[in-house]
């Protein structure tokens, strides 16, 4: 099933498809003893359906913000070790110097950049809402297409001219030597030297793939997302580092040094303080509901 050629067209159909019935599952779940009441009229479902989405937009606002955090410290932490360790060492060694501006830089700058990369992702909204809420009265009463036609898939793979694909890949393979080529232009303009640019490019390879994996969370309850007119602007000079980023956080993730680091010495004693944090809020709470 795995090897089959037909199982990434229908994870791409599922994914396209799936908001919908994780609304309609959820109020299924949570109202079962009212559900054919519910469904059998729109007004109670559309209730339904805007409370369960904005219950779930709640949640991945809640859980965006966690995984935003939890990768800032990690970004911040590693980066402040990689310092200590790699680049204050080496330069002093190689180079007989520092460049105390490009160290500041490497540190601030990448989590700098994922902060600003984050604030521009939208939540779901009301739009998103009635979308959802459209396909499942579909899905319950109009959608009639499972049992009056056919599913179309290719019985064969479609033909690949090998020009094209030869001519897009030497394109992608440019768009990593044109990135690549900017980066480093643009670093040696800040007096980088060789290992500070190596770093460089680690770290902003990785938040961009931290950022890239929080956007997939907040893109779970959207059931159709227009791509803007700067996406493919976007796709040219960000899928290369992407790319790198999505190698290097699978080789880290193999180095059980770093995940000590991130698990016990940086993320446990946050949970610490988020645990006490709320603690009083709910202390606080509770005595103001006794004074009232």
């Amino acid at each position: 099933m795995v090897k089959n050629p037909f199982v990434d067209h229908l994870s791409r159909f599922i994914k396209k498809q799936l908001p919908a019935f994780l609304i309609l599952f959820s109020i299924i779940k949570d109202k079962y003893a009212h559900i054919e009441k519910i469904i059998s009229n729109k007004k109670e479902l559309w209730s339904e359906v805007e409370l369960t989405c904005r219950q779930k937009y709640q949640g991945i606002k809640a859980k965006m913000t966690g995984l935003a955090i939890r990768s800032f410290i990690y970004i911040f932490f590693t980066k402040m070790l990689f310092a200590l360790i790699l680049e204050f060492p080496l330069s002093k060694y190689f180079y007989g110097e520092v460049n105390y501006e490009s160290i500041v830089i490497n540190t601030l700058f990448p989590p700098a950049l994922m902060l600003f990369i984050i604030a521009f992702f939208t939540m779901p909204g009301a739009d998103n809402t009635t979308k959802i809420f459209q396909r499942i009265v579909e899905i319950i009463d109009a959608d009639r297409s499972f049992e009056t036609s056919i599913a179309f898939v290719r019985k064969k793979p479609r033909e690949r001219k090998p020009i094209l694909i030869f001519g897009f890949t030497i394109f992608y393979s440019l768009t990593f030597i044109i990135t690549l080529f900017l980066i480093f232009e643009i670093l040696n303009l800040l007096n980088f030297n060789l290992i500070s640019q190596a770093i460089f490019l680690f770290f902003i390879s990785v938040v961009t793939f931290f950022s890239y994996r929080i956007k997939q969370i907040v893109n779970e309850y959207y059931l159709s997302e227009k791509e803007s007119i700067l996406s493919p602007l976007f796709d040219f000079f960000f899928m290369p580092i992407l790319s790198l980023g999505k190698f290097f956080s699978q080789e880290i993730a193999k180095l059980n040094f770093f995940i000590f680091i991130f698990d016990f010495l940086i993320e446990a004693p946050f949970k610490f303080i988020f645990e006490i944090v709320e603690e009083w809020i709910s202390f606080v709470k509770k005595r103001k509901e006794e004074i009232i």
